[in-house]
C-alpha cells in the first residue's frame, strides 16, 4: 500500500512566517539541493524544491522524519545506557530554551515559533533551571 503525502495549512495564521537561518545552514541547504540526483522534482499540490527526499526521491513525510529520529534515539540510548525521548517536536522546546540562555528577546522567540501569545513561548516551551538562572544573574549583577 502506497502511502499518500499532503500538504495541509498551519493551525493559526501565524504559522506562515519568514524565518533566519544562518549562512552555514543556506550553504549546507543549498548543497543538498544541488547534490540530488533525482531526474524529476517531486511535486505536490503544486509544491515542488522540498529539501528532504528519501532514497528513493520521493518527499520524506513527519511520518518518515519521525521514524528517524526514533532510530537516532534507540541507538543513543543503547549505546548510552539510557532511557531519553528525541522527537522532532522536542527540538522546538530545545531550541526556545537555548535561544533564551542566549538573551535572545521574548517576542522574537515568538515570532520564530509562530505563537499567538507569549505565555505559550515562556511558559511552555522555553525551560529553566536553577543552574542557569543563577549564571544569569551573576552575569546581569556583575556587568
Amino acid at each position: 500500500m502506497e502511502s499518500v503525502v499532503s500538504i495541509t495549512p498551519p493551525k493559526t495564521n501565524n504559522g506562515t512566517r519568514d524565518v533566519f537561518i544562518s549562512n552555514e545552514a543556506y550553504t549546507a541547504f543549498n548543497n543538498i539541493l544541488s547534490n540530488r540526483q533525482c531526474k524529476v522534482e517531486p511535486m505536490i499540490e503544486g509544491y515542488s524544491g522540498f529539501l528532504f527526499l528519501t532514497s528513493n526521491g520521493t518527499v520524506r513525510s513527519s511520518v518518515n522524519l519521525s521514524q528517524r529520529f526514533q532510530a537516532m534515539q534507540n541507538k543513543y540510548n543503547t549505546e548510552k545506557r539510557k532511557n531519553i525521548v528525541i522527537t522532532p517536536h522536542i527540538c522546538r522546546h530545545t531550541f526556545t530554551t537555548r535561544m533564551v540562555e542566549k538573551g535572545v528577546h521574548p517576542k522574537v522567540l515568538q515570532y520564530l515559533l509562530g505563537h499567538a501569545d507569549i505565555s505559550m513561548t515562556m511558559d511552555v516551551y522555553a525551560h529553566m533551571d536553577s543552574v542557569v538562572a543563577v549564571e544569569k544573574m551573576k552575569d546581569a549583577l556583575c556587568e
